[in-house]
Formats: C-alpha cells, structure tokens, sequence
C-alpha cells in the first residue's frame, strides 16, 4: 500500500495572461497567491488516486512482459534497466490521459472558490476561472506525472516478483533460470536462451524516448505570461500536418496516428484563447472527416480519428455544432449532406446545431418540387431512414427538435416523388397509427406477415420491416403486438387441425403449428435485421410470451396445455445455436431465456412442470448457462436460481398442508432426480461448490437426491477406495478446505447466534450456550419456517468447523468440540437431529470439514453419549447408507470405520443388539463389496 501522506505540491511558473491579472491586481494586490494555493490544491486532490491506478497498472503489465522477455537472460542489471524504462512510460503515460479533466474540473471548483469573494460578474467569473485552469492544466498535468514516475520506479524496486528474479541470477545464475511457456505464445514471442536481441532491446529504450518528449511541456512555447497573442507559428499546424501524414501512410500504424492525435489534442486545448485560429482549425479537421466518411469501410476508418478531433475541439469551442451544421447544409455536395452514415455519426456525437439543421432541412423540403427526380429521391430517402432510426428508434432527436421539418413532410406527402418511396410512406403510415387502436394494428400487421410467409418477394419483405420496425419502435406497441400474435397461434394451435382428416384421425393429439412456427420465423428475421435492437427486442418478446403463458395458466388451470408453449421456447433453443444467428448477443439472450423461466417456474406454474423441467435441462441451454463462469457470473448465477425453483417446488408438493399441483408427483422427482444425477456426472465441481444452498432447498424426505448432491467430488481430487485399507486420517486431501460459494453465516447472524458463540469462545460464560439452544429451537427463528430451518443448524455446524480447524484437533475435550457437545446434550429430539443432519451433511468427499465431522461423530460413538444420542447418529447414518446409490464417499468410510473398528463396539450397543433388523442391515453393508 502507498503511505497514506501524500507529498505535498509546490507547483512553480503559474501562467496568468496580462489581461486578467491587471482585472485582479485591481481588486487584490496578493491574487497571485491565492491562485497559486488553489492549483496547488487542485493538484493534491487527486494526486494520490491518480498515483494508486497508473503505478498499479504499469507495474502489473511490466512484471509480466520483463519476466517473459528476460526469462532466460541471466543479466539482472539488463532486467532491471528495461523494467524501470517500461513502468516509467507506462505510468507517465496513462498518468497524462487520465488526470485531466479531473485536474480541469478540480481547478475550475478550487478557483471558483478564491475568486467569488472578489464579487466578479458571474459571465465574467466563469470566463477567468476557465482561462487560468486552461493556461496551467499542463503545467499541473506535468508535475503528476513527474510524481507517477517517481513512485513507478521506487515500486519496480520493491516488487516481490522482480526481487525474486534478480536474487536468483545473483546466486545461482543460468541454472535456476526457467519459463513454462503457454502452448499457444507464438514462436516469436517465446523466451530466448541468448536474451533478446539488439533490436528487441532497442524498444525498451524507445519508450524512454517516448517518455522524454511527452513531458516537455510546450505551454511555454505558446502562453507567455503579459502577452495576449502567442509569437510566431502556432503548433497546431504542425501537429496537424503529422497527423495527416500518419494517416495517408501505407500501411497506418496506429501507434504514430495515436501519438500524432494526442500531440494534436494537446496543441488544440493551447490556442482554446484563440477563437480565429480555433475556427479555421475546426473547418479544416470538418473537411478531412467528410471526405474519408464519404469513402470506402478503410478510409471510414481514419474518418474517425478526425471525429475524435472534432470532439476535442468542441470542448473548448462552443459553437463547433452551429458551424458544422451550417458547414453541412450550405457548403457541402448533396452526396456528403444526405450521406446517413455520416450524418448520423455527428447527431450520435452531438455535434450538429439542431435547431439550424432543422431549419435548413425543411428548407431543403420546401424545395424539392425544383430539384431532380434523383435528388429529390435521395432526399426523401434519406429524411425516411433520419426519422425512421434517430426519432422513432434510438430516440437520439425528439420530434419536437425537428418541427419545421415535420411540418414540411405533412405538406409534401401527396407528391408523386414522395408515394412513390416505400420507406417515405411506411414512414408517414407509422407516425399517423401512433393514435390508432394499438391492437388492431398489431393484428393486421400479423396478419400481414402471415400471407407474406407464405409468398413473399424481397422487395415486399423489406417494405413490411420497415413498416414493422416503425411500429415496434415503442416498447409497449412491441409487447402488445407480440401479445396479439402469441394469442393467435396459441388458439389455432390447440383449437384447429392441421393437415386433412385423415390425419387428424390418425393422430389426434396432433397440433397445428404453423402460426407458432410463423412468429419465431419472424422473430429470428427481425433480429439479425435490427441488430443493434436485438437485446431489446428478444426481451420484450421474452417478456410477452411468459406473460401469455401465465395468464393462460392462470384463466384455465384444469385446460391449460403446455405443448405450444414448449414450441416456442424449443426452436428459439435449437435455434441459437444456427451458423446463420452468430452474430447475435447469445449470452444475453441466454439471460432473457433464463429470467422467462424463472418467472415460470413450477410453484408458479404446475401447469408447465414438464415443460420447464426439459427447458431447463436442454442440451442448448444448462450447459452454456454453467459454463459461463469466467465470462458472465450474472448468467452463471442464473442458473442456480432456476435449480432453487426446482427444488423448492418439491418441498411445496411434500408440504403436509398444500397436496395440490401435479399429479404424477413420482415422475416430477424421477425428473429432477436425473437433472441431479447429469450435473453430478458432467458439472461436479457446480454441486461441490453449491451443495449448501440446493440442500436446505430440498425436504427432508428426499435422502436419494441428498445423497446425489453430496456425492459430487472435484475435478481435481481423486478418490481413494474405502475398503483399500488406505486409513481416511492419513490421506493429504483432509487439510484441504472445502469451497462453499454461499454466505451461509447470514442465516447464524440471525438473532445473534454467531455473537453468541464469539463471545463464548472469549468468556466460556456456560449461559451463552443456553442462550443459543433456545435460539435454535424457538418457533420464530426463520420466516420460512415454524422452527429453525435445516439451513440454520447446517451454517452453525459449517461456522463450528471454520473455528476448530484454525485453532484445534477435533478430538479435544474444549473448544469447539466440547461446545458441540454441550449444545446436543441441551437440544431436543427435533433441533438435535436437525444438527446431526448437518453434521453428516459435511461427510462428503476428501476434505478437512469430512476429515473435522468424521471424527467427531466417531467420538460421540465412542464416548460416553447418551445411548439415544448415538441411537439417532445411526438412524440418520443408515438412512443415507441404504438409500439408491451414489452414497457419499464419506458415508461409506464412516460406517466402515464405526463397523469394523472393534473399539466402538457397535454392534454390543444396546439400540443395535436389541433390534435384529438393524443388526441385519449392519451386517450387509459390511458385507457389500
């Protein structure tokens, strides 16, 4: 960490030009100082976090390039050198972009400050704080960067890995040297035996270089102090004229356009006093930009590079839009000003006036009755696609920017020109049905498609999405057309037949899908057509098809028929994963599917169990949702909501008080017991890791599917065979700690259970102990619940486990063992089984917690416990031992241990020896190879 006293600027040549400071010196003779003082504030204020991101940034990214490059070199000088050249450029660098505009804004603040008590007009305040902040941004700019480098070197020095590096070659030289290079790093990037080369070596020094000539300031050169006017050539020309030769280069590298852009940039924000000059430059850089835009996809590239430029500019010159947008209308060719690509581009930037826009493109309008056919073409063309996708659609302008516009579209719509433009009058369709029956449109668009789906031509499908889109340009029109389209298909679907008679005979079960299958046609044509709408508009269409299958369920519980809602979930799944749909946002679309079916799970509705069940299970969609950890931990999380639904339905269904909802409740379980049983077998390491929050999920009754859950070993530990006479207590897996991705002291935090026990462990005070049985068996602990649910006796016994492994063995007569003793002799025959189940519930694969509770059970069988204390341990033990397999590795071993070790006399106990049938099972699960 850094020292938390940041050194203190002392910023030097603070630059205030003649005509404010004579403004100033009138009102203070000691002004001077005060600026100085809150620009050296300025500084301080962000010098430390500016400090903390740049040197950890550089640092990470030069210990991991210098390491891989001098991997193999044993000069540790050579090392060294390139490691502080590098951090140093990388730190300043990233240092100048980022502290700014924070530095600017910090200025303006602290300025604004010293100068409102000189009671300055506010227009005119506001002019001096941004003229001083302007004139001395670089000098502060250049005093933290100087700061980031001096840091950056002081961190390379102290870097744990470097050190490491540099002691290896000092005292074991090219024998400890070594890199595991990843299989998939070039060969030209690879470490080298002889180092790097000449030239190689030469790119450190480079950036050393680079680093010298980016901190002379040149505010020097153009601001000097009393003048109001800079002497000689002002240093924007050049920078353009580098700028302009980075790009006309064959080919470009980005590097030297990027320093050439920044050097500009820099140039620009000197002469912000200089309106003229800033003018002339803002023409200049407006005309490279429209001539690449107007070019092929390469040169649109370095268009963009002069759009950055503009952006610059606008900063520091207000009236950049006012003269683009004239610039636009009056001095450019009708193939520059009707050109949607670059002229969206500017409206996206905000950098057209739309108020004169507005005002020159009615006029434009006004005109057309004198222009060209192909002219006027072009223009009522491009003003369809303008409002078609800046009003209706991104809703970057509002209609009412663009008044005088609409006002001339109304008045020209029954020319001949503007009937004869498909998008013109889809367009003017679109705007006058925003008043009509929203439904009814909806309908007829539907129907539309419908008859197109049948016998379409391309001219008349594009004329329909443009309608279309228009349309669905508002997110309520969108779900109500879905809504009516949804409803149409499911009533033909379960309502007519499909084919001739002699089919319907043959299969009457049979459904008619061709409505269904129509929608998610149309569907999957809208998306790829309005990509930059896909997220949005498969959301709503999410959105609207749970919505119709709720209410459906909802209105007719006793007929609802989940078959053509299946359908439409099924064909979107299988058809994600279609060449053709590449391009589309798959993971979020995943989500949208995911937060569909949560909305329909089965306690929602029972109705659509069967169908979820296999939605959730499918091929196309549980493993991408699993796999999606490292990408999208949103969508990961998903999917763990959807198994919670699952399972909490099973404990809805065994409730004593609710036996309604499905009635093949054996084949729902034999369902989800198999969607258990595919995660065990390909995604292990998901149950390991979430075992905790599926158990306390599920019943108490389901002890197979328990056992499914807690079977689950990872990926990276390799079972031993309980019966090899390898001894559990000897294996390196027990001091491993098991992986637990849930916060489960939340339910101990509960009316202060865990304080209890951490105020135990300090005072021993035995009725701290009293206070947290009668915790756990108070009827109100957990809403869920009348008692304490299983969830709560488990993160104890997890919260017990944490505490013993860090500070005892288990087998020791205090601490953690004797408070587990002393809380089941207090419990009641409920809350003590409750904290058994959580006990077994960690004898799962090798671990420390399997290692801690195995032997802690073993102990309580072997002490002196209550006789009906180790009665109820067997119960629970034979229970999980007899159920289908699997059976946890560590339920095997422990009953091997308790039944073969003679020292624990199991079968002498009197709970055993008195009941044949226990003594039997005993003697076959002994027996089991």
């Amino acid at each position: 960490m850094y020292p938390t006293a940041s050194p203190q600027p002392q910023i030097s040549g603070v630059v205030i030009n003649s005509e404010i400071s004579k403004v100033l010196q009138d009102l203070d003779p000691n002004y001077i100082s005060h600026i100085k003082k809150a620009i050296d504030s300025s500084v301080l204020g962000i010098l430390k976090p500016v400090i903390e991101r740049s040197v950890t940034i550089a640092l990470i990214t030069t210990r991991e390039i210098v390491l891989k490059d001098f991997a193999l070199d044993p000069n540790g000088s050579k090392l060294l050198e390139a490691a502080n050249q590098m951090v140093q450029c990388l730190a300043g660098s990233l240092a100048m972009v980022t502290c700014r505009e924070p530095l600017r804004m910090n200025m303006n603040n602290q300025l604004k400050e010293v100068l409102k008590k000189y009671e300055i007009p506010q227009k005119e305040l506001e002019q001096i704080m941004k003229a001083i902040s302007n004139e001395n941004l670089d000098i502060g700019s250049t005093y933290i960067q100087k700061s980031v480098i001096s840091k950056a070197r002081q961190r390379v020095s102290e870097d744990a890995a470097i050190r490491e590096a540099l002691e290896k070659r000092a005292v074991k030289g090219q024998a400890a040297l070594g890199y595991n290079t990843p299989k998939q790093l070039p060969e030209s990037l690879r470490p080298k035996k002889e180092g790097l080369s000449n030239a190689e070596l030469e790119v450190y020094k480079e950036l050393n270089r680079v680093l010298k000539e980016n901190t002379t300031s040149s505010i020097a050169d153009l601001v000097i102090q009393g003048e109001p006017e800079p002497k000689g050539k002002f240093k924007i020309t050049d920078s353009l004229q580098a700028l302009h030769t980075a790009l006309e280069g064959e080919p470009v590298h980005p590097e030297t356009v990027a320093a050439a852009l920044a050097k500009a940039k820099q140039d620009i924000q000197e002469i912000e006093r200089f309106p003229k000059v800033l003018n002339q430059v803002a023409r200049e850089v407006f005309q490279h930009f429209v001539k690449l835009m107007g070019e092929e996809k390469a040169a649109k590239e370095k268009g963009r590079v002069y759009l950055q430029l503009l952006l610059i500019i606008s900063e520091c010159y207000e009236t950049l839009p006012s003269l683009i947008a004239d610039q636009l209308m009056k001095s450019c060719p009708e193939e520059v000003k009707y050109n949607y690509d670059l002229v969206s581009t500017l409206f996206q930037n905000s950098l057209v006036n739309i108020a004169i826009y507005d005002k020159e493109l009615s006029l434009a309008l006004h005109n057309i009755s004198v222009m060209s056919p192909a002219s006027a073409d072009n223009l009522i063309t491009f003003v369809s696609l303008l409002v078609l996708n800046l009003v209706l659609s991104e809703k970057i302008l509002q209609p009412s920017q663009l008044t005088s516009t609409f006002m001339e579209l109304n008045s020209i719509q029954k020319t001949s020109k503007a009937q004869e433009n498909v998008a013109f009058m889809s367009m003017l369709s679109n705007l006058s049905s925003t008043d009509k029956n929203p439904k009814a449109v909806a309908s007829q668009l539907f129907e539309e498609w419908v008859t197109l789906n049948q016998d379409q031509s391309q001219e008349q499908l594009q004329s329909y999405f443009v309608k279309l889109t228009l349309h669905l340009s508002a997110e309520d029109r969108f779900v109500t057309f879905f809504a009516v389209a949804l409803d149409a298909a499911v009533q033909q679907a379960l309502f007519s037949t499909a084919g001739n008679d002699a089919v319907v005979q043959n299969y009457p079960d049979r459904l008619n899908f061709r409505l269904i299958d129509s929608i998610l046609k149309l569907l999957f044509t809208l998306l790829p057509y309005k990509l930059q709408m896909c997220s949005k508009y498969f959301s709503n269409f999410m959105h609207a098809l749970a919505t119709s299958i709720k209410a459906d369920h909802n209105g007719r519980p006793l007929q609802f028929n989940q078959r053509p809602y299946y359908r439409f979930f099924i064909i979107i799944l299988q058809s994600l994963k279609k060449p053709e749909f590449k391009m589309l946002p798959h993971s979020e679309m995943l989500q949208f599917i995911a937060f569909a079916l949560h909305e329909l799970a089965p306690r929602q509705c029972p109705g659509f169990a069967f169908a979820w069940l296999d939605l959730v299970s499918h091929r196309n969609f549980m493993p991408d949702l699993l796999r999606a950890k490292s990408d999208d931990k949103y969508l990961y999380g998903r999917f763990m909501l959807l198994l919670n639904d699952m399972y909490e339905f099973i404990r809805s269904l065994l409730a004593p008080a609710d036996q309604s909802g499905i009635s093949n409740l054996a084949l729902y379980l034999e369902s989800v017991l198999r969607i258990t049983l595919i995660l065990l077998h390909d995604f292990p390491d998901y149950l390991v890791q979430h075992y905790f929050e599926l158990l306390f999920r599920l019943p108490e009754q389901c002890v197979q599917l328990r056992n499914v859950i807690l079977s689950a070993v990872p990926g990276n530990v390799k079972l031993t065979n309980p019966r090899s006479g390898v001894h559990f207590d000897r294996l390196p897996e027990q001091k491993m700690l098991p992986t637990i991705a849930f916060e489960y002291k939340q339910f101990i935090n509960h009316r202060g259970i865990k304080d209890d026990i951490d105020k135990y462990m300090v005072t021993a005070t035995p009725s701290l102990l009293v206070d947290v049985c009668n915790k756990l068996m108070s009827p109100d602990l957990h809403p869920r619940a009348k008692r304490p649910g299983t969830e709560v006796f488990h993160a104890l016994i997890l919260y017990l486990a944490e505490i013993g492994i860090a500070y005892e063995p288990p087998k020791k007569e205090l601490g953690i063992t004797s408070i587990l003793l002393n809380i089941i002799s207090k419990l009641d025959l409920q809350a003590r089984e409750q904290l058994l189940n959580g006990m077994f519930n960690e004898l799962r694969y090798p671990n420390s917690y399997t290692h801690y509770f195995m032997m802690f059970l073993l102990h309580l069988m072997e002490s002196g416990t209550a006789v009906l204390v180790q009665e109820q341990a067997l119960r629970i033990l034979l229970e999980r031992a007899t159920a289908h397999s699997p059976v946890p590795w560590g339920i095997t071993v422990f009953l091997l241990e308790l039944t073969q070790n003679p020292k624990y006399d199991l079968m002498n106990k009197p709970f055993v020896k008195n009941h044949k049938e226990i003594e039997a099972v005993i003697v076959a699960k002994q027996n089991v190879e």
